[in-house]
């Protein structure tokens, strides 16, 4: 008795369940088709990606190459600045030296002046004595 009083009360409510449940089916239905067309356009958007991807290590290669070659460019730049930081020093010495050397012949300069003066002054008596 208690099961049958039981299935009495279960059975109206599935019989009120079956409308909604029709009503639902074509909704279900609907998203069934969407979530299958979203799907094939992942599976659409992943093989545009493994197409892509070849390219893109190809792309990588070739940027890790020229970043390779910057490095070594970069290596040379630093070995050269290093280079002339130890030549400065020595070219600011040998201008240092040429500095001094020259103010050395700027105060020789009035000297071999009265010199050659004295000479050409010698030379021109001497061709007027020749006469």
């Amino acid at each position: 008795m208690f099961v049958t009083h039981s299935f009495s009360n279960v059975f109206p409510r599935l019989d009120d369940t079956n409308p909604r449940l029709d009503d639902a089916n074509p909704r279900l239905d609907d998203a069934n088709q969407r979530l299958d067309d979203t799907d094939q356009r992942l599976d659409d958007a992943n093989q545009r990606l493994d197409d892509t991807d070849p390219r893109l290590d190809d792309t990588d290669q070739r940027l890790d190459d020229t970043n390779q070659r910057l490095d070594d460019a970069n290596q040379r730049l630093d070995e050269a600045n290093h280079r002339l930081d130890d030549t400065n020093p020595r070219l600011d010495e040998a201008n240092q030296r040429l500095d001094e050397a020259n103010q050395r012949l700027d105060e020789a300069n009035p000297r071999l002046d009265e010199a050659n003066q004295r000479l050409d002054e010698a030379n021109q008596r001497l061709d007027e004595n020749g006469k």
